[in-house]
């Protein structure tokens, strides 16, 4: 992503939220992009260790 990208979602962003409750979805945001994270995480480590095929 761009650094002109960045600076379009900011602006949309100021635009559609007001600026005192952006910190407040920011952390939202983050901390649903961390739950998400961990439940792929989780999910491909489950899937990672159903299809491993012993070495006996």
């Amino acid at each position: 992503m761009h650094l002109s990208e960045i600076l379009l979602i900011l602006v949309i962003a100021l635009i559609v939220i007001k600026p005192e409750q952006l910190p407040g979805v920011a952390q939202k945001l983050g901390e649903a992009l961390r739950i998400f994270r961990q439940t792929v995480t989780k999910i491909k480590n489950e899937i990672e260790s159903t299809t491993r095929i012993p070495h006996d």
